[in-house]
């Protein structure tokens, strides 16, 4: 075998053909590297040999003794029994599939030494097809470290992964440039090198607490964690440095702005104030802006980043705004239209479902430079759209998007030796170990706080035995005061079975709520049948709107502040509260009924109970991020962003101050950071650095 790296294809072990490393490939297994960073999902003790009398049902165990009966029999189906004692006691092994050398192997008198799973059998205690080893004589050595047992495919076997990474740690003998971080920082901050790391963690001493590598405390484990977290913040860094090229810098707004800000029918909060600055300052400058704002629902983004557009129109500096979902889009088109109306600054809107002439006309106005703003969906970034001066790109609801996407936008608006400005924001709070992670390629800003004429949404729980009794309250309250919501999840992420539970939840709520109007939107409408019904409810023409999650971001209809969410449990507590967000948009009293289940674990009842009593969306984040993973949190698979293999964002998050020390010293050396980078980070090859 080729030595030097951890990088070698799995075709150099022995027994890996072909077939066996496409199998291990559907486990994202390319490589050694990638086979050692598959740490076990479990370990059994084989280092001890268990009396019989000791044992007891459900135990994994090894035991030992000599076979005093063998017999085969016929029930249902023809088997192979074997009974084996030792000095304390005997137990039952029993085969229903066997061979004719394993009837050679165990016959009476033989000695046999087994592991299993303890049952509770026909005559007692038995093992159901234990793993064997007959002998003679003294008995085979015990092994001296714990088995491990690798999560699998179908097709490999735990045999499979014993021979592969029994020679991939005996390939791991012969580096001499394994260990990436140097001495002098694994000495200061007391780490384990990783080949020691990763003997442990594959092949425990048997005196060793599994539990400890399992549950991520042990230093080995947290040796490997620390390792991972850093490649990937190193890769961010990286990315965040090539990204830093040259802008056009756009002046501070002497007249839009401020007349803009005095023109809205409240004062912005400090917050709002602070962030429209730091932004403000950002794009004056020649360096190319790359900021993620995060803000709660209802904080007040979207007047921020209509601050930087306009400071962009008053320099006739043009903007892109890029949403995820035509109907968010809309929303955005419409809000930023109206608070640019007063400076004759036209904005055009572009969508994939559009109509040719639109589209046309609106790539016109962009070329020529007429239009200072698009606003759309990923129609903005179609190669035939172009932009006479574009200085300034704003993409609403980053977790729908990934590292990918933000370079393959800021190319979009690269012209020449400059590149625009790029502002991306998120109504999905992100924790500070997930941000410095996932983010570490952007500046962050901030908005903690809502406006002072928003109340606070009253929660309630509500189980489904309660269902007529809400439908006879929603009936009453949209009669007398507004507009009501009734959102109908998700079931199993399958849209057709979504939008069948929307229709039968419409049809069976219309005759109830009459003279009620109501009305559905989903998904799977044409988007100007969507966009119809959704402008008919916010100008009052339908009292109680059924929707799928499709309304979760934009929507803004100050008279809805009732919302009833069918089956919240199938959801988590951020998209939660981003639907919760639909409500409370002005200042009169806004309400959210979830209408859960009828049996609830005991963990999914603490989240829910965590939305109820909670308004804050960072707090939320965090308590997401502990109840379903980095992933669930981000709502969607990001294209881009990284499945951690061994890190835990919220377990590890003491890491981190590690984590940063490291990567303050290692970026140093560009040689180092890549060999640590492409080790780790799996689409490291896809981006823009160079191994």
């Amino acid at each position: 075998m080729e030595t030097g790296n951890l990088l070698q294809p799995l075709l150099q072990l022995k027994g890996i053909g072909p077939q066996l490393a496409q199998k291990f490939l559907q486990l994202d297994i390319k490589n050694i590297a990638d086979l050692l960073f598959h740490l076990p999902r479990g370990y059994q003790d084989r280092t001890q040999v268990t009396p019989i009398k000791n044992i007891q049902v459900g135990q994994y165990l090894t035991i030992s003794g000599t076979i005093t009966q063998v017999r085969q029999i016929y029930k249902r189906r023809k088997m192979l029994i074997c009974h084996l004692s030792d000095e304390s006691s005997s137990i039952t092994l029993r085969f229903f599939y066997f061979q004719a050398f394993q009837l050679q192997q165990l016959r009476e008198g033989q000695q046999c030494r087994c592991f299993g799973e303890v049952r509770l059998g026909y005559d007692g205690l038995e093992m159901i097809h234990p793993e064997y080893r007959v002998f003679s004589d003294a008995p085979p050595p015990l092994p001296q470290t714990l088995n491990a047992i690798y999560a699998s495919t179908q097709g490999l076997t735990q045999a499979h992964w014993k021979k592969a990474m029994d020679q991939a740690l005996d390939y791991l003998k012969q580096l001499d440039q394994l260990e990436l971080i140097p001495s002098a920082l694994l000495q200061r901050h007391q780490l384990c090198p990783l080949k020691d790391a990763l003997n442990i963690v594959h092949q425990p001493p048997k005196d060793i607490d599994p539990q400890s590598i399992l549950q991520g405390t042990h230093p080995a484990q947290r040796r490997l964690a620390i390792e991972e977290c850093l490649a990937h913040r190193l890769f961010m860094l990286q990315f965040k440095k090539q990204q830093g090229k040259k802008a056009q810098p756009i002046a501070k707004s002497l007249v839009m702005v401020p007349q803009m800000l005095k023109a809205l029918p409240f004062a912005c909060t400090p917050c709002q104030s602070r962030v429209i600055d730091e932004i403000s300052h950002n794009i004056s400058q020649n360096q190319a802006m790359m900021r993620l704002l995060q803000g709660d629902v209802g904080s007040g983004k979207t007047i921020v980043a209509a601050c930087a557009i306009a400071q962009a129109a008053e320099q006739n500096i043009q903007s892109a705004m890029m949403a995820p979902t035509e109907l968010l889009a809309t929303q955005l088109y419409h809000n930023l239209s109206e608070l640019l109306l007063p400076f004759n600054v036209k904005v055009v809107f572009l969508s994939g479902k559009q109509k040719a002439q639109e589209k046309k006309q609106a790539k016109a106005a962009l070329v020529s430079g007429e239009a200072l703003l698009a606003v759309g969906t990923h129609a903005l970034f179609q190669k035939d759209v172009v932009f006479k001066n574009l200085g300034l790109l704003v993409i609403d609801e980053q977790h729908r998007f990934g590292v990918e996407q933000r370079m393959q936008l800021q190319q979009k608006g690269t012209k020449e030796t400059l590149s625009p400005h790029v502002l991306i924001m998120t109504a999905t709070p992100i924790p500070r170990t997930l941000a410095m992670s996932l983010y570490a390629d952007l500046d962050i800003s901030t908005i903690n706080s809502r406006p002072k004429m928003r109340k606070e949404i009253i929660t309630t729980l509500l189980a489904q035995s309660k269902r007529q009794t809400l439908i006879e309250r929603v009936k009453n309250y949209a009669l007398a005061k507004g507009q009501v919501y009734w959102v109908c999840t998700l079931i199993e992420e399958n849209e057709e079975m979504d939008l069948q539970a929307c229709q039968q939840c419409f049809n069976d709520l219309k005759p109830q709520l009459a003279p009620l109007k109501i009305a559905m939107v989903h998904g799977k409408m044409p988007s100007e049948d969507k966009q119809a019904v959704m402008e008919d409810f916010a100008k009052g023409h339908i009292d109680v709107l059924i929707a799928t999650t499709v309304i979760e971001v934009g929507l803004d209809v100050k008279n809805a502040n009732l919302m009833v969410i069918e089956n919240p449990e199938r959801l988590g507590l951020s998209q939660l509260h981003q639907l919760r967000g639909r409500v409370g948009r002005g200042d009169v009293q806004a309400y959210c009924v979830l209408l859960y289940g009828q049996t609830l674990s005991q963990s999914t009842l603490m989240r829910l109970k965590c939305i109820r009593d909670t308004q804050n969306g960072f707090e939320l984040a965090e308590q997401d991020l502990k109840y379903r993973g980095q992933g669930d949190l981000l709502g969607t698979r990001q294209s881009g962003a990284f499945d951690f293999r061994i890190a835990n964002l919220l377990r590890d998050k003491d890491l981190w101050s590690i984590v940063m020390d490291l990567s303050d010293h290692i970026a140093k050396d560009s040689v180092l950071q890549n060999r640590l980078i492409t080790r780790w980070v799996q689409k490291a090859g896809e981006y823009a650095y160079t191994p």
